[in-house]
């Protein structure tokens, strides 16, 4: 009797454990921090220790756990800096979209690793439970999980693509799943299949030939202990995709690659009055045009504003 009353009360209790994650989205873009802060806001209303290293700040951080931003200053500045907007990019080769995103992307992790915040950061003796970090062409970035002793976890902004697949040994055949860069249908023709295959060569020489040693390169001067990035760059455990399979083509998976595709999407809210009284008003109707989160108003040239 004594037992059973015991395994019972045992059965009430309710065990939680509280995990120290760091969470690391360094672009300074606004529609891969809505991503990577809806998955930092969502730990830490779970209860955990989250700390939040991103351009951006957190200006109504969740009541429940804790959360802390580690902010990268002036990259949002830089960006605005940028010489080169989407609409002067409209149209470039996919081949030669690669030494640019190389020049822009090594340059970002190694202002990244530099940063004095993320310095201090570093410098501390924090210990985290789990680090999860944005893969996009940031591969040196993923020596924090080795420095904090933690799990890695990835997290593509663009669901699976060729810089991501081979990390994990998930196969994607160039002869139907188009590359990410590439603005091909997967229904693609015989010719698009044979540059898509072309293209998917040429990018896995860039990354393995210059890509990588130029990550590697930066990588140990920051930590000259660490094991090569041809080491640390097969170390995940686990991969969020943000892609869903009710609208993403049918693509192989492997276990450890999980499409979370909307989780960050909240519950509609009212839209405002006057809004919503110009919306009902409209009798022929309303035509909604955004440029996304990454692209400014100002940003258009005369020339496309014209037409409208």
């Amino acid at each position: 009797m004594k037992y059973t009353v015991f395994i019972f009360f045992s059965s009430l209790i309710w065990i939680t454990s509280c995990s120290r994650i760091l969470v690391v989205f360094h672009m300074p873009s606004t529609s891969h921090y809505i991503l990577g802060n809806a998955l930092a806001r969502g730990l830490a209303e779970a209860g955990h220790d989250v700390t939040m290293v991103s351009p951006f700040e957190e200006k109504n951080p969740p009541k429940n756990g804790k959360y802390r931003n580690v902010i990268l200053t002036g990259f949002l500045d830089d960006m605005d800096k940028q010489d080169m907007s989407v609409f002067d990019m409209e149209g470039m080769s996919p081949f030669l979209m690669l030494p640019f995103l190389n020049f822009y992307c090594n340059e970002l992790t190694q202002n990244t690793l530099e940063h004095p915040n993320l310095q201090k950061l570093l410098k501390s003796n924090e210990h985290f439970d789990a680090v999860v970090i944005e893969q996009f062409n940031n591969d040196a970035l993923k020596v924090l999980a080795y420095h904090f002793k933690a799990p890695l976890i990835l997290f593509s902004t663009i669901g699976a693509n060729s810089w991501i697949n081979p990390l994990v040994g998930n196969p994607s055949p160039p002869s139907y799943i188009p590359d990410a860069l590439l603005s091909y249908r997967p229904d693609m023709t015989f010719h698009q299949r044979l540059v898509n295959w072309l293209f998917t060569v040429v990018s896995e020489l860039n990354r393995q030939l210059l890509f990588f040693p130029t990550q590697n390169k930066m990588m140990k001067e920051h930590f000259p202990d660490a094991p090569d990035l041809s080491i640390l760059n097969y170390n995940a455990s686990i991969v969020l995709l943000n892609s869903h399979e009710s609208i993403n083509q049918a693509v192989p998976l492997v276990p450890n690659m999980i499409d979370v595709g909307g989780f960050h999407v909240n519950p509609p809210k009212e839209l405002p009055k006057d809004l919503k009284d110009y919306m009902d008003g409209a009798k022929e109707g309303v035509v909604y045009f955004s440029m996304g989160s990454n692209i400014k108003p100002s940003m258009m040239p005369k020339e496309k504003k014209t037409p409208y």
